[in-house]
């Protein structure tokens, strides 16, 4: 059961009068406990039970708040109507860290989803996913909705507003008032839905330090080249050992390595790049085709171009990719060769690509450590810095069950 208390909005004008304050403690849970501002019309739905998640990645019903709509019309029960306009919250616990870019790409595949609009989003330092899609059920009307993806303790949580596509239009503006609104009252939001650890051994010649998810296994190989630092990053050995297709599933792996520039010949970023790739089959890795290649400048700590590349690759029959960075500073150059499932092995590849991805942005930025003393600071991740530039949408989204 979800208990609910609301109460009359009284400012500004605008609202007044339209919507309720609402607050709403699912199950009796207190951590689960959210707010926001609901439209008048909308009813609140008590009586929805506890229920496992159906599969890895499925959101479980915290919230339901159920407008007009063709059919038998609101009611008190999760299963008023099922073209009801409605008001959904939901979490879904998938027991890693994923960009939540990657994730919407999957809502959008599983539910066959029409992007409309699509926006990276940050909420009073919330870092979100806006997104309006289309939809339709098998014989049922045409169908919007707008929701908001967004990290909350260990789960990601979705608000969706939805409306047929005939009613959207007039309450788009009602829908951006709830979806701005809502908050849970823990105030909890992360970084991070898994637990992250910062590796940086002090006293060693060559600085080198990032952040790994605590899962993974780090381990830095002692006694090699002079000058040379070497640092494995494993994630957990996939289960089942293979895909539905009967292909060999790949464990991700990052190899950290950091070299004094003293003893290195050529130091040029693309140099680097160039030697790790024609190093690769020494690691048993067959390369299949170069995807991408670029540099950038990064800025402090770093002093140079950095050179990047992506490619697909195989090992052992097992499909995967490869992402190879090059970073340099002005004592050292920092190579991190890291293998990522491939695409098929959809939340393996998310995780993966989360873990490397957190892996670069942090390196050589201790103020990152869980330990500073001070809030981590908040960097943009990969995933949320793409924008679609049809996205004609300001600031909030939604999708179906």
């Amino acid at each position: 059961m979800i208990a609910i208390d609301r109460s009359e909005v009284q400012g500004p004008a605008s609202l007044a009068g339209r919507f309720y304050h609402v607050r709403a403690t699912p199950f009796g849970a207190r951590d689960l406990e959210y707010r926001l501002l609901v439209p008048k019309e909308y009813r609140a739905v008590a009586d929805i039970e506890r229920e496992e998640p159906k599969g890895v990645g499925q959101f479980v019903r915290i919230g339901r708040f159920v407008g007009e709509g063709p059919g038998p019309g609101p009611g008190p029960s999760a299963s008023a109507s099922a073209t009801s306009d409605s008001i959904d919250i939901g979490l879904a616990t998938l027991g890693c860290d994923v960009h939540l870019f990657d994730f919407f790409e999957w809502l959008r595949d599983q539910h066959k989803l029409d992007v409309l609009g699509l926006d990276p989003v940050d909420l009073g330092g919330r870092e979100a996913v806006d997104a309006l899609t289309s939809w339709r059920t098998k014989g049922g009307p045409a169908r919007i909705t707008r929701f908001l993806l967004f990290r909350a303790g260990r789960s990601i949580a979705r608000v969706a507003c939805t409306a047929t596509a005939d009613r959207y239009d007039r309450q788009a503006d009602d829908f951006a008032v709830v979806l701005s609104t809502f908050q849970f009252a823990s105030g909890d939001t992360p970084l991070f839905c898994e637990p992250f650890a910062w590796f940086g051994p002090s006293g060693a010649s060559i600085p080198l330090g990032f952040l790994a998810p605590v899962a993974w296994t780090v381990d830095e190989k002692l006694g090699g080249p002079r000058g040379t630092r070497v640092v494995d990053v494993e994630g957990p050995w996939p289960e089942p050992p293979v895909l539905a297709d009967g292909s060999p599933r790949v464990r991700a792996r990052a190899v950290v390595k950091a070299i004094d520039l003293d003893v290195l010949e050529r130091a040029d970023p693309s140099d680097l790049l160039d030697a790790t790739v024609a190093a690769l089959p020494d690691d048993g890795l067959a390369r299949i085709a170069l995807r991408s290649r670029s540099r950038a400048r990064l800025g402090a700590p770093f002093d140079a171009d950095n050179a990047e590349a992506e490619l697909g690759a195989e090992r052992d029959g097992a499909r995967l990719d490869l992402r190879i960075a090059v970073r340099r500073t002005k004592h050292a150059a920092y190579v991190v060769t890291a293998s990522i499932p491939p695409r098929e092995d959809r939340f393996s590849w998310m995780a993966a690509r989360r873990a490397v991805d957190v892996l670069l942005l942090s390196l050589l930025r201790p103020a990152l450590s869980p330990d500073a003393g001070e809030p981590q600071e908040r960097i943009a991740f990969p995933g949320l810095e793409e924008e679609d530039d049809d996205a004609g949408i300001d600031l909030e989204p939604p999708p179906p069950e």
